[in-house]
């Protein structure tokens, strides 16, 4: 056979030795042991399919499966030839060398193929020049016709395996013509077994024509990456182990596991890990330790050599072929996949990059197949390993390739940002009507995903990310990025909560050097993250366009777009206001509250037993723990957030999964009396608990006994325990009055007790540099202590009541106090002095206090079954309210259905709730220029009556909310009513005057005079033939409406103004209400007193009302309280309801008794369940 004629390249061979640098090498023994099983059995089933397709990404371990596949069927005699592609050496990867390469291998095994072969080549002397189309049928095909005819192969199979088709120069030409030969049985009885990486010209040959295996082997032969990790760990494990027995290291158990779970599926990373310790005689323990440590980041290139080859071969066979510009769209296209905010599409790419066509950020991926994947269930880009990522991210390692990451993020931050700058608007998906919750509109996920495709979706979400990783102090990023916040920043917190992503917003990560660059932002800022909370915490939410009608107009925040937003609703802003923060509701009292250490959750103790994780952006519950068998007193997180410690009544301490709520291990027990108070060291080794058994136990967390004695000296219940930051002492507060410091090792008393108040301590706390210690007593003041000499150094004391909660803020600056007065303070920890006033808004007892781990925001948790959130800094407060006036709250007033409450203020606008959410609905009813003292609806819920002190009356359409009449009197108006079939209203005046309107027409029908002072209020009986109207001259008047005359005498009795009447439903008692203090029940037919004044009330009373079924009297007063009473009897019934924190100037009760609204001074509406 004339060797030269046919070219072939024996460097091609599968056992060939082509020198140190490119030895082949075989699988370690026990390593890929079902793999090649698998190939084995293909080769041995004569109904298997003629072609087998090794698929892998880089560095899986192909070539090494391969060349242990021949030397296999070399030991059965079924290898007929093989070809080992290589883009390192030229013969390997010259494609016209395959074919003739196989042939002459095929030819040394059989006479007849020989034979056939010199037949060819004596015809055709330069056939291994031709194309592979000829050289597939003169030299292959036709020799092997002749071959099958003589039977030479008997019953063994021959296999022909070419490996790394990838690595091939113009493969494709020779697998056109291959393929389909063997797909049309033009080569009967010759198999071929093909490796290469998943690129997507041999995919496309390879698909489309070989038998796939049956579905459970794909996984495991067709794509080698998707060899189930476990298998392709344990063949790892053996590796390493095998290749490092023969040299004096020794290699730890949990050393090799870091090596196998950094490598994951990639043999690649194994070898170079490897052959880099056991590179330099004597380093070998330096370079193992240097690898295992934690964050490394290689620094010796020899550390990752074949590794950054193998990735800069990629790269190069893929660029290399471009023009300078398409090579720098697709580095753009890769970079991005690698370091964005998350797994990105090829659309969504597209959609980023406007200038970039799908089709080629599809043709980059695809041709970038060897290190990325496109995952088919969510069409994301995938790398296949983090090596990749981390050669990508290396100067010294990718070279040519490398693209600056802060210069890239800092590119994206633009491409964000023009984005968003281009495409937000207000009303983005169009949303109809204010009166519909997002998720009731038609069709409205379709339209989202229509106004807000993948890269305005990817711009919103994480421009914030970019930025924080871009160069801040670039020109143009400053530029965009206030274009932003002046123009589109509202438009974009709308576009966040339609995609429900407003909890992740990312205002929150704009880089301090971008602020301190432009000052101005720094405030803005920091505006809208108490914006952003108040938005994401209330109810609001549900109806985006309400962020621009119930929230926007009442928030301070100085930004151009909020400004220009606030003209246009004709909103006059209050410098002073003070916006809510959130609040929300929980299943029992309150007893006390943990932060997680990364503020994103909340955990409460409750009375009844529980313990509930709640997500403090949302307000919504995340989990429940539920193993107590008594009230929980006291709950903390651990410091990785990880697990909660919990003590209870029961006697017990439970440690427990915050995330799923599971128990950790058995109950802590050993206490006699209930756990009052836990705490955990810093390094979390160790519990802290106070009993009402008068000790403290320290616990190992690990095995769940007390360490040592219980530390005794208290002489009574021990409320209150916290560790010191360094985690060596314990202090506690106990009822006895004093504070005790123990060593927490040795459990010995520190220095005498402290001693100062006259109450039980209730709470402790170190300040985080363990210089200071706080308390809070039942004596209701927070002293401060030195922890050098044991000493008081400051008495805090403004609250009235017992002060059971309190805490240092992380940067020691502040401190704050919880208190049974219902408060909460918050004090400049240096001077003592409270900054701003005491927080009010709680209804009951304030238990517990807590600082958000960035100390902006304050939570707190108290007996009226509320955790409430407040701006630290600021004070804002969130209540049990509707807020959104900016002033006081005059008057209030339940819709007929109960659906609705209208309220007037003294803001000048009336506003109108949902009763059921609290949501604002519509727009402020603008038109009056003074005070709104008096709202009702009209008796179908259409239209609603106001009265002010600018003088007039005006009539409002529901629907529109248009004022679609004015009516006008000389003086102040305090009252006004519709007659109850809806035609006629009665208002009442300062002018001394009762006036009565015809509804449609607008004209005053009647003037009642008699009174000799302002009438307060004037309202017509429920069958509308009597008018009752109380006055300053302190008289109530009764008078008939047919005839307009008053009915016999002023009745007298009230020693103030009258300052509301009402009559019964049964029309046959009026109720009055007085600044005297007093409400007065008179009967109707007699107009005399019934039974004693009802007394209770401490300051004037400013607002009365009877049930639907007269049963029982409702009223407000300027001693901030609302108060219900039996009307039949006179007498209280239950406590006064408080909650307000000034005056009550009106109430109402819902249609169906179930519920009371308050309208208060303190410029909120409460909303009370009877």
């Amino acid at each position: 056979l004339d060797m030269d004629r046919l070219n072939y390249s024996p460097q091609a061979f599968y056992d060939t030795d082509n020198g140190v640098k490119f030895a082949r090498k075989e699988c370690t023994a026990g390593t890929r042991k079902q793999i090649l099983d698998d190939i084995e059995a293909w080769v041995e089933n004569s109904a298997a399919s003629l072609g087998y397709w090794i698929c892998g990404m880089a560095g899986t371990g192909k070539s090494t499966i391969a060349k242990s596949v021949c030397i296999r069927l070399k030991k059965k005699e079924h290898l007929a030839a093989s070809f080992f592609c290589s883009r390192q050496i030229p013969e390997c990867k010259d494609y016209r060398r395959i074919i003739p390469t196989i042939a002459y291998q095929i030819a040394r095994d059989s006479p007849t193929f020989a034979q056939e072969l010199q037949k060819v080549l004596v015809m055709d002397r330069d056939i291994s020049t031709k194309s592979p189309a000829d050289q597939l049928k003169m030299l292959i095909v036709r020799p092997w016709a002749a071959t099958m005819r003589k039977e030479e192969f008997g019953k063994i199979t021959p296999v022909i395996v070419v490996d790394a088709l990838d690595e091939c120069e113009h493969v494709s030409l020779v697998l056109k013509e291959l393929i389909p030969a063997i797909q049309n049985w033009e080569i009967p009885g010759l198999r071929f077994l093909f490796t290469s990486r998943p690129e997507k010209t041999i995919y496309d040959h390879l698909t489309n024509v070989i038998n796939p295996l049956p579905p459970k082997s794909q996984v495991q032969e067709f794509e080698l990456h998707n060899v189930e990790e476990a298998v392709v760990r344990e063949d790892i494990i053996t590796y390493i182990k095998a290749e490092l027995s023969t040299t004096r290291l020794d290699i730890e158990t949990h050393q090799v596991e870091s090596i196998t779970n950094k490598a994951g599926k990639l043999f690649i990373y194994a070898a170079t890990v490897i052959r880099y310790i056991t590179g330099a005689q004597g380093l070998g323990k330096t370079r193992l330790s240097d690898i295992m440590s934690e964050g490394h980041i290689p620094s010796d290139k020899k550390e990752t050599e074949s590794l950054d080859n193998l990735y800069s071969d990629i790269l190069a066979n893929v660029l290399s072929p471009l023009t300078i510009e398409e090579s720098e769209l697709m580095v753009k296209i890769l970079y991005t996949s690698l370091f964005a905010g998350m797994r990105v599409s090829c659309s969504m790419l597209s959609e980023l990059f406007k200038e970039i066509d799908l089709k080629f950020v599809e043709s980059t991926i695809s041709s970038l197949q060897s290190v990325l994947y496109v995952d088919k269930r969510d069409r994301a880009i995938y790398t296949f390993h983090a090596s990749f990522v981390d050669y990508m991210s290396s100067k010294m390692r990718a070279q040519n390739f490398y693209r600056d990451i802060t210069e890239h993020h800092t590119y994206l931050t633009k491409i964000c940002l023009d984005l968003m700058n281009k495409q937000l608007k207000f009303n983005m998906c169009d949303l109809p009507s204010s009166f519909l919750a997002d998720r009731d509109v038609p069709n409205i996920n379709q339209t989202i995903e229509e106004k807000i495709n993948e890269g305005l979706w990817y711009s919103c979400n994480f421009w914030g990310f970019h930025l924080t990783n871009a160069n801040s102090h670039e020109g143009e990023v400053i530029e965009t990025f206030k274009k932003f916040m002046d123009e589109k920043i509202l438009f974009w917190i709308e576009a966040m909560n339609l995609l429900g992503r407003l909890p992740w917003i990312g205002v929150m990560n704009v880089p301090w050097g971008l602020t301190a660059c432009v000052e101005i932002l720094d405030t803005q800022i920091s505006q809208l993250k108490s914006l952003m909370n108040a938005f994401s915490l209330s109810e609001v939410k549900e109806m985006t366009p309400h962020f621009y009608l119930s929230i926007i107009p009442w928030w301070p925040v100085e930004i151009s777009v909020v400004k220009n937003l606030k003209n246009v609703l004709k909103v006059i802003k209050q410098t002073g206001h003070s916006g809510a923060m959130g609040f929300w509701k929980t299943p029992n009292t309150v007893e006390c509250i943990s932060v997680s250490p990364d503020g994103q959750r909340l955990v409460t103790a409750l009375f009844d037993g529980t313990c509930i994780v709640w997500n403090t952006v949302t307000g919504t519950q995340m989990n429940i723990f539920q193993e107590h068998e008594a009230p929980v007193n006291s709950v903390v997180f651990f410091a990785n957030g990880d697990k909660v410690v919990s003590g209870s009544d029961d006697n017990t301490i439970r440690i427990w999964d915050s995330k799923t709520g599971a128990t950790i291990g058995s109950p802590l027990r050993g206490h006699e009396g209930s756990v009052l108070s836990v705490a955990i060291s810093p390094n979390e080794y160790w519990v802290a608990s106070g009993s009402e058994d008068h000790t403290i136990r320290i616990w190992d967390v690990k095995t769940g006994v007390t360490i040592g004695a219980p530390l005794s000296g208290h002489s009574d219940h021990v409320r209150s325990v916290a560790f010191s930051p360094d985690g060596q002492q314990v202090v506690s507060g106990s009822f006895d009055g004093t504070i005790r410091v123990w060593d927490a090792k040795a459990g010995n008393l520190i220095g005498n007790p402290l001693h100062g108040h006259s109450g039980g301590v209730l709470s402790v706390s170190f300040s985080p540099d363990g210089q200071y210690i706080v308390s809070g007593s039942g004596d209701g003041t927070v002293r401060i202590w030195d922890t050098k000499n044991w000493t008081e150094i400051m008495k805090l004391d403004r609250h009235t009541e017992w002060v059971g909660s309190v805490k240092f803020s992380l940067d020691n600056e502040r401190i704050i106090s919880g208190s049974d007065d219902r408060t909460i303070g918050i004090w400049n920890a240096k001077t003592g002095k409270l900054i701003g006033n005491l927080l009010q808004g709680h209804s009951d007892w304030v238990n517990s206090v807590a600082f958000s781990p960035d100390g902006n925001l304050l939570y707190s948790g108290s007996d009226d079954m509320t955790v409430r959130v407040w701006d630290a800094k600021t004070g804002a407060a969130a209540g049990n309210s509707l807020l959104g006036h900016e002033n006081q709250v005059y008057a209030v007033a339940f819709s007929p259905d109960g659906a609705y409450i209208a309220s007037g203020s003294e803001d000048e606008t009336i506003r109108l709730w949902d009763a059921q959410t609290g949501v604002a609905i519509g727009i402020p009813l603008l038109d009056h220029e003074g005070t709104v003292s008096s709202v009702a609806f009209s008796p179908d819920g259409n239209q609603i009556v106001s009265g002010s002190w600018d003088t007039t009356v005006r009539i409002w359409d529901v629907k529109s909310g248009s004022q679609i009449g004015t009516l006008k009197h000389p003086d102040i108006v305090n009252s006004v009513a519709f007659f109850l079939d809806g035609t006629k209203i009665i208002s009442g005046s300062d002018d001394k005057m009762i006036r009565i309107w015809d509804i449609k027409t607008k004209a005053l029908l009647q003037t009642l005079s008699g009174h000799e002072n302002g009438v307060w209020s004037a309202v017509f009986s429920s069958d509308g033939s009597k008018i009752v109207s109380g006055s300053g001259d302190q008289t109530v008047r009764l008078w008939d409406v047919k005839t307009w005359d008053m009915i016999g005498d002023p009745l007298l009795g009230h020693k103030e103004t009258v300052s509301c009447v009402v009559f019964s439903p049964d029309r046959k008692r009026i109720a009055s209400a007085s600044v005297d203090q007093t409400i007065r029940i008179w009967d109707v037919e007699t107009r005399t007193a019934i039974g004693n004044p009802l007394q209770g009330h401490e300051r004037a009373i400013n607002s009365v009302a009877f049930s639907s079924d007269g049963n029982w009297i409702i009223s407000g007063s300027n001693d901030r309280t609302v108060r219900i009473w039996d009307a039949r009897s006179g007498a209280a019934v239950g406590s006064p309801l408080k909650g307000h924190y000034d005056s009550v100037m009106s109430v109402a009760l819902s249609p169906d008794g179930s519920r009371i609204v308050s309208g208060s001074e303190d410029k909120s509406i409460r909303i009370w369940d009877v």
